[in-house]
């Protein structure tokens, strides 16, 4: 029987904060489109939903996959490699475009907001 050490247990955390802050936001393409056409009175509770997660997983899950990452390529002197490299050079896109998106969807949640009031009965 094999002994689970502390490298195990970040590359395990830092697959599971890869999963946790972009699992949902693959399936926006999917599920938008959708409620749009079936049902557009509930886009405003999506899109304020959409923000608060990002606020709350893909944010705080950025920044731990960075740390762990981080600490995997410094405990093996990994830093050079391009396997590494290459996957930090995608979150640091990544970083700079979620912030616009944070920012986006919650300019989605209230002119959905807005458009759901202003068409409804009176």
């Amino acid at each position: 029987m094999t002994a689970v050490t502390t490298y195990d247990a970040v590359k395990a955390l830092h697959v599971i904060a890869a999963f946790a802050a972009y699992g949902l936001p693959f399936a926006y393409p999917f599920l938008l489109p959708y409620l749009h056409r079936h049902h557009p009175r509930a886009l405003p509770g999506v899109h304020d939903v959409q923000h608060r997660l990002n606020l709350a997983l893909t944010g705080p899950g950025t920044v731990a996959l960075l740390a762990f990452g981080a600490f995997m390529a410094t405990r093996h002197h990994l830093w050079g490699q391009t396997w590494v490299t290459i996957p930090l050079v995608i979150l640091a896109v990544i970083v700079v475009a979620g912030g616009a998106i944070v920012r986006w969807t919650a300019q989605l949640a209230r002119l959905a907001h807005a458009d759901v009031q202003a068409g409804a009965p009176r």
